[in-house]
């Protein structure tokens, strides 16, 4: 965690803002320009701006980098009186820049729980004072394993990337939205330009997913028919393993009618929202709480996969937890994919599997070390679904305060869920994988 992120702690009372205002973040009319930011790598200048060239005109900060070419050149930051940033639709500044190029920049709002926030990258060309609006809905997550939520926003960075020269700021605000709480997210029809610049599509909405399709087969009663098995996967999560959890938005789930829009789709979503995006090599893919996948003559509405990235898709927004690889997210969604689809791995595979577990041989890992993999490989799958499936059977009545002790983390999955998961079910890992292992063999040997 920042150090100066601890500071935005002593923030408990968000400022109100008149509905239909404008909130100013920083005019820097109050105190010195240079005062309440904390900054590295940049030298900051206190100056003035022209009335005519910005909203307050007065006084307003330089910015002064050097581009060494090895790091990124540095960046300020300060906490923010305005938390809540969900009914405005754009975040704007008045910037000038003297320069020869343009300059990379990135602003981040951060929610003060380790690395969580929302960020938005930019460039800034050269030249006189202007306006510069970055709309809310074309922010992203800041990618490491929990979300951002521009509901609680404790402090706010501008982060200087690449390039050299000043740039002088003022007139930090955020503009209002006219969609309440929504303003600040993305529309389905935002998502369906990205997807479909060409339009056909045929939406499919339920309560927690917005099916998109442009695959002639889904648009009529069989696109009905994913859309109502989609839907089977949140009850799953909430009976099964008691994952409960309310979102002010659906799922954009995307199913593709061939597989090279599937794979170009998601390299355009990540440039769209300013991040890399490698195109899937899977069947299925989520990133940026973006679900995809494909049509598939051999399976139809009856797509294993399809279960087990809406899984992804239900967890992040109730744990906000990114679907990045990390053991819950794909423990969960590969235990939803074989309650409906018993076959997906063999039983017989199991068994040995245990066995071996039990012998302390590969391929399974001790859970003392499996939990501790950043991103465990998909020859772990199997393991963490029958882990998760120990754990409803087990201990569903402490797994709430498993996720709760999750949603509250400051430290990213494999660095400290072993010690949440041990604390809220009350057990070491030892005792839990001993435990799990004669589950295994009372569940598997005898089948």
């Amino acid at each position: 965690m920042r150090t100066f992120a601890t500071l935005t702690l002593a923030l408990l009372f968000a400022v109100p803002v008149l509905a239909g205002e404008p909130a100013v973040l920083v005019d820097f009319e109050t105190g010195e320009p240079a005062e309440g930011w904390h900054t590295s790598g940049l030298t900051l200048s206190e100056t003035t701006a022209d009335a005519e060239k910005t909203v307050s005109g007065g006084r307003a900060l330089a910015l002064i980098g050097e581009d060494d070419k090895k790091t990124r050149v540095g960046y300020i930051f300060r906490a923010v009186d305005v938390q809540d940033w969900r009914e405005f639709r754009a975040f704007s500044l008045h910037a000038k820049v003297e320069a020869d190029d343009p300059i990379e920049m990135r602003i981040i709002a951060w929610d003060g729980r380790g690395r969580r926030g929302m960020l938005r990258r930019f460039k800034l060309f050269p030249g006189d004072w202007r306006e510069v609006v970055l709309p809310l809905s074309k922010w992203r997550e800041e990618v490491w394993d929990y979300v951002g939520d521009f509901g609680r926003v404790t402090g706010m960075e501008l982060r200087w990337d690449e390039g050299s020269g000043t740039v002088t700021i003022d007139d930090l605000r955020l503009l209002p939205g006219k969609k309440e709480n929504l303003s600040c997210r993305p529309t389905i029809e935002e998502r369906i330009a990205i997807a479909f610049p060409e339009g056909k599509t045929k939406i499919h909405e339920t309560p927690h997913f917005q099916l998109v399709t442009n695959a002639t087969r889904f648009k009529g009663k069989e696109g009905k028919k994913v859309a109502a098995r989609l839907e089977e996967v949140p009850a799953l999560l909430e009976k099964r393993w008691d994952l409960s959890g309310k979102a002010d938005v659906p799922v954009p789930f995307i199913v593709f009618k061939k597989a090279e829009q599937y794979r170009e789709f998601f390299v355009f979503l990540g440039k769209a929202f300013g991040a890399t995006v490698h195109p899937p090599t899977t069947d299925g893919y989520s990133v940026l709480g973006v679900v995809g996948s494909t049509w598939s003559a051999e399976y139809g509405w009856k797509r294993p996969v399809y279960v087990h990235e809406a899984a992804h898709g239900i967890v992040r927004q109730r744990l906000g937890l990114a679907s990045n690889g990390n053991w819950i997210q794909e423990g969960l969604a590969n235990a939803v994919q074989v309650n409906f689809y018993p076959d997906s791995w063999s039983v017989f595979e199991l068994k040995k599997k245990f066995a071996a577990r039990e012998a302390g041989k590969e391929p399974w890992l001790p859970w003392g070390k499996l939990l501790m993999e950043k991103r465990p490989g998909m020859a772990y799958y199997d393991q963490l679904a029958t882990m998760m499936e120990f754990l409803a059977e087990r201990y569903r009545d402490d797994l709430p305060k498993f996720w709760d002790l999750l949603r509250g983390s400051e430290e990213m999955v494999h660095k400290n869920s072993a010690e949440l998961l041990s604390s809220a079910l009350g057990k070491t890992i030892s005792e839990l994988e001993a435990e799990w292992i004669e589950w295994g063999k009372n569940k598997y040997y005898g089948k």
